[in-house]
């Protein structure tokens, strides 16, 4: 089996845990205040029933609660079976209620520890994630668009709450791929 897949992995690695870099200076940038507001309620608002609730804080918990179910289940997942919801309540509360984001750093290293240990047979086996079919590498580019995603969210959030958010762009070149 070539290395194909390992070295597509290892660029995963280097760009998702710049994201995670980059998530955690928005968060920082937040306002205390502002962590648990709403600019604006409504049912359109929502991310199914899983985040109902939709603030700075519970998006970047939903994230790494997501990431580290992730993680888990692709590393023991077996060819052609579904991965299942990433859902861990116990986890949620415990960074609701804690540091969440010294608790969500230590997860994240985890988390790269765990994505990187996977082998190449592992980043080639086909898995299921809400009817439909990935390979476990290109699932990793699936979590990297979650997160995406979301950063997208909490740059809003920040922006509404009248803070200047960092520009994207502005990261260091030789951290990137």
């Amino acid at each position: 089996m070539s290395q194909e897949l390992t070295a597509e992995r290892d660029r995963f690695l280097v760009l998702f845990d710049r994201l995670a870099e980059w998530t955690n200076r928005w968060i920082e940038l937040t306002p205390s205040d502002k962590l648990d507001w709403i600019p604006l309620e409504q049912d359109s608002v929502k991310y199914g029933d899983r985040l109902a609730r939709v603030t700075t804080k519970n998006l970047y918990i939903h994230t790494i609660v997501a990431e580290t179910c992730w993680a888990d289940a692709l590393a023991r997942c077996e060819e052609g079976k579904d991965i299942g919801l990433p859902l861990d309540p116990k986890l949620s509360e415990e960074l609701d209620q804690g540091d969440f984001v010294e608790r969500a750093a230590e997860l994240h290293k985890r988390n790269m520890e765990v994505f990187g240990g996977y082998s190449e047979e592992q980043l080639a086996t086909n898995i299921l994630f809400i009817d439909r079919e990935w390979t476990t590498v290109g699932f990793l580019w699936g979590i990297y668009s979650h997160r995406a995603f979301h950063l997208g969210n909490v740059d809003i959030y920040l922006r509404q709450s009248g803070v200047e958010a960092p520009d994207f762009f502005a990261f260091p070149a030789a951290a990137m791929a």
